[in-house]
């Protein structure tokens, strides 16, 4: 699931910020604030049915790292 769920974060990134993500991208440093982050954090839920940690957007260094860390909160029981 995390590859798909990389690509599934990548996609909903992009959509956000309207332009290319890629797995090595900050999300703040492409522009994204903390609307954006709501908004992402929205779609992804949305999309996977799981409710996510807010602050893993914001601990994430990376959209590799954001989408691992939501994988392993979807493993969790």
């Amino acid at each position: 699931m995390t590859g798909e769920l990389l690509l599934l974060v990548l996609d909903a990134a992009q959509g956000v910020l309207g332009q290319s993500v890629r797995p090595s991208d900050n999300f703040f440093l492409l522009g994204g604030d903390s609307m954006r982050a709501v908004e992402l954090m929205t779609m992804l839920e949305e999309q996977t049915g799981a409710e996510f940690d807010p602050m893993s957007i914001i601990d994430a260094e990376n959209m590799a790292m954001l989408a691992a860390s939501l994988g392993s909160q979807l493993s969790e029981p």
